[in-house]
């Protein structure tokens, strides 16, 4: 039950955490969990009582520590007391725990290898120190695991598999407000009085990262709440990035907003005859963004505050969204490349609208639409199915099947493991037809062509719909943006829907893929395999489906090309058959899986089923250097904040960077952030892994930022609570590998010295934390 966790291929022994299985769960031991909610009698010390049970509940326990002491290696184990929705009462709960203790201080109890048996009130922390000196002072080794644990099950027929995608509208606005949170930090760390205002949403996204809200596995009246601290917390901070943006670009008087219902076509800012996009990059190297908006006019002007023309293009919007009362709806999306954005910084540019010179968006002809994009980069359509037939980058073909696909859910009663319902939790598709199903075999296409990308609008039947794009100034990647639901449940069935890429002749014969461990390293998963058990594969579907944070990806054994499908939020995957990739992106069922939600996953909006929009971003290639540059363009995306330019363009300058230079390549600056009057938190990340090329890289803290000069670092602990210097490195021995062989315990143990200087040093996937002190820079935008 114990082991060496070591979750990092690339950083060594700091990787290594010690790691425990708890006895049977997280719950109090049966019969000894005191609260309202409990039907466990309370401990009655007074034996004159007729209720008196001290002794024989006192009995009980010490058969209980003496079963769980048999399965650990020290002389101190961990006994839970807490469950869901305990300590309601927590006077009660303290007050039996209490009398146990002295119990046991008053009685003398040993265990069956005779050691007396001690009950005291403990900390995590109290607990591992105590384990470690024992450890240590007995010669204790701890196989090493290096997989995961995921996903979890509770017998053959229930895997926790279906959470990864569960609420996948809140997933989205989780990943939305990290990005925000980022930007908005970035933009205040030389503000004190500005940064307090961020931290609604600060204190809004960790609520976020509980349990049952990054999951989806909360009722839906807590889901609308969760909505609601979030877009409170957004609406408070577009106020504070609008009054910093004013200020960095060196005037007061525009009031800058994002188009956040964009995903629906919807943003009065841009319904303006003319109006000024300020976008936003919160990378620390120069990316180039396509900026798209809502809007009704088919003919625009758009320039750089320098009165540069900048190309552009409209294109017709996804669905007419008819379903949302009492909101404009744009009629098309406006698309312009804003080029080379400085690294943490802005550029601004003018849109004006020209009334009288609409011509109509008209699709290309039917003998045109089937090939978007060229020779070099672009996709191919089967003029028969109207489905992707392959993609072209970079003068490679692939041949690449993808389509919009559904599960029927299991319906059944929980009544044993067979009759195990897909729900929040748990995926589990329908025993009778366990595999999936087309939402059409052939689709309808229409496809539109412009200067700065070619797209091709697929309908699949009444209820979900799909455009593939051919960005043309980004040539490494194809980009699906779909819209689907409300799934028809009218048949009395849930449905669960999938996005399933076919690569042809490409793949891994032993059907090994790969998902990323929480958007950094990749973790190798094979079907119908797990490193540290004996594998069974009664559900064959749901128990080969893993969390997706930001890629699922394929290795071919012969090239040795990688291919990946990047997503927007957090999804379940995997590779069910040699060359396949599916990311499951709606659900919506009819049962509960009775594991706490009491609530069929059934969300609602507006009268009817939840209607999700999303993106994949679709790339191969012979680096994974690609995919972990859109990864990052995706995760911390450039953003779009408009202002009215009605009176004219403001008096302010055309862009700005928070930093005099790029950072290196391999490099990003991951937190910047106000920390005190004169102190600001900084974390630099290491992006790539040594097995993607990574190397060791240099970050030069001479005149990096723009607004301040660093005049001292102290380096942290990753959360930046202590002194890196005051951290106490437990020492743990390893006595081999606990897996079936197929993976090595050898990892890389290469580690830049830490050294403070002007320069500091990254390894591969390092993440280094300081406190610096700065000096401010005269310069009157900040």
């Amino acid at each position: 039950a114990e082991m060496l966790w070591q979750g990092s291929a690339n950083l060594g022994n700091e990787s290594k955490i010690f790691t425990h299985l708890l006895y049977e769960h997280y719950t109090a031991p049966s019969g000894f969990y005191f609260d309202v909610n409990s039907k466990d009698d309370p401990l009655v010390a007074n034996s004159a009582s007729p209720a008196y049970n001290l002794k024989k509940k006192v009995a009980e326990f010490t058969n209980y520590v003496d079963r769980q002491s048999g399965k650990y290696t020290s002389n101190n184990i961990m006994i839970t007391m807490g469950h869901d929705f305990a300590y309601q009462n927590a006077n009660y709960n303290f007050d039996n725990l209490d009398t146990l203790i002295k119990a046991y201080e008053d009685w003398v109890q040993v265990d069956s290898k005779n050691r007396r048996i001690r009950l005291i009130y403990s900390t995590p922390t109290c607990y591992l120190n105590a384990v470690n000196d024992y450890a240590n002072s007995h010669g204790l080794a701890y196989k090493i695991k290096t997989d995961d644990f995921v996903p979890l099950w509770n017998d053959a027929h229930t895997y926790w598999s279906g959470y990864y995608t569960s609420r996948p509208t809140q997933k989205r606005f989780e990943r939305q407000g990290n990005n925000l949170l980022q930007i908005a930090k970035q933009l205040t760390a030389r503000r004190s009085d500005l940064n307090r205002r961020v931290d609604e949403l600060r204190d809004a996204m960790g609520v976020m990262q509980h349990h049952d809200a990054i999951t989806g596995t909360e009722k839906d009246l807590v889901a609308k709440d969760y909505a609601r601290i979030v877009m409170k917390a957004f609406d408070s901070t577009f106020d504070v990035i609008s009054s910093t943006l004013n200020q960095l670009l060196g005037g007061n008087q525009v009031v800058f907003r994002p188009c956040l219902m964009a995903n629906v076509s919807q943003c009065e800012e841009t319904r303006r005859e003319k109006f000024v996009v300020a976008v936003y990059n919160p990378l620390s190297r120069r990316v180039s963004h396509h900026v798209r908006l809502p809007i009704d006019s088919e003919f625009v002007a758009v320039t750089d505050l320098d009165g540069n023309a900048v190309q552009w293009q409209i294109t017709p919007r996804i669905d007419a969204f008819a379903n949302i009362p009492n909101v404009h709806i744009a009629k098309y999306d406006l698309v312009f490349l804003a080029e080379n954005l400085p690294p943490l910084g802005a550029k601004l540019f003018h849109v004006v609208t020209k009334s009288g010179q609409n011509a109509p968006i008209t699709p290309v002809p039917a003998d045109q639409a089937y090939e978007l994009g060229d020779s070099i980069h672009g996709v191919k359509l089967d003029k028969t199915t109207g489905l992707l037939q392959n993609v072209t980058l970079h003068d490679k073909t692939l041949g690449v099947k993808q389509e919009l696909m559904f599960y029927f859910s299991a319906q059944g009663n929980n009544q044993g493991a067979e009759n195990r319902a897909s729900g929040a939790y748990i995926f589990r598709p329908d025993a009778s037809q366990p595999t999936a199903l087309p939402l059409e075999n052939a689709v309808n296409v229409t496809t539109f062509k412009g200067p700065l990308l070619d797209e091709v609008h697929q309908h699949f039947g009444d209820w979900a719909k799909q455009i593939i794009r051919v960005y043309k100034g980004a040539r490494d990647h194809i980009e699906f943006d779909w819209l689907v639901g409300p799934i028809d449940v009218s048949d009395g069935k849930g449905k669960e829907v999938i996005s399933r890429f076919q690569l042809q002749s490409f793949g891994s014969k032993e059907n090994v893929f790969y998902t990323d461990s929480n958007g950094r390293e990749l973790i190798r998963r094979k079907k119908n395999y797990r490193e540290t058990f004996e594998y069974t594969d009664e559900e064959k579907v749901a128990g080969n489906y893993f969390p997706v944070t930001s890629s699922l990806s394929l290795v071919d054994d012969v090239t040795k090309m990688e291919a990946a499908v990047l997503t927007d939020r957090a999804q379940g995957g995997g590779s069910l058959e040699a060359g396949q990739l599916e990311l499951m992106i709606h659900r919506r069922l009819l049962r509960d899986d009775a594991f706490g939600v009491e609530q069929a996953l059934n969300e609602e909006e507006f009268g009817n089923g939840l209607r999700v929009r999303g993106q994949h971003f679709f790339t191969f290639g012979a680096t994974s250097r690609v995919r972990r540059d859109i990864a990052q363009q995706k995760i911390l995306a450039s953003w779009a904040f408009v202002a009215d330019g009605s009176s004219g363009l403001p008096k302010i300058q055309s862009e700005f960077s928070l930093l005099t230079r790029e950072l290196p390549a391999q490099v990003q600056l991951l937190t910047l952030e106000h920390w005190s009057e004169n102190e600001v938190l900084l974390r630099f990340e290491h992006i790539l892994e040594a097995s993607e090329g990574g190397c060791e890289q240099t970050v030069n803290f001479q005149n990096l930022f723009t607004f301040f000069d660093v005049t001292d670092l102290q380096e942290t602990t990753l959360a930046a609570s202590m002194k890196l210097e005051e951290r106490k490195q437990m020492h743990w021995s390893n006595s081999g590998c606990l897996s079936w062989g197929e993976t090595t315990c050898e990892r890389s143990t290469d580690r830049v010295e830490r050294k403070l200087d002007v320069d500091i040093k990254l390894a591969p996937m390092q993440i280094r934390t300081f406190i610096a002190t700065v000096e401010g820079k005269r310069i009157k935008t900040y």
